[in-house]
């Protein structure tokens, strides 16, 4: 799914600047997909590449 929303952003010359796919806890009763597209600073980009230690998710710690 990932693949296919980047292709067409793409097509329309918007750039992905970070993302992230697949099994990542968001409510434990919850199945589906969720996908948010939104204009990133470079505030939001520092915040998304600082280190992440939680109960489902662990990124740069």
């Amino acid at each position: 799914m990932a693949y296919e929303v980047a292709g067409g952003r793409a097509a329309k010359n918007v750039t992905t600047a970070r993302s992230l796919a697949g099994n990542h806890m968001t409510s434990p009763d919850m199945p589906g997909l969720s996908t948010t597209v939104r204009r990133a600073d470079a505030d939001m980009l520092s915040s998304w590449d600082a280190p992440v230690h939680t109960f489902a998710l662990r990124r740069g710690a």
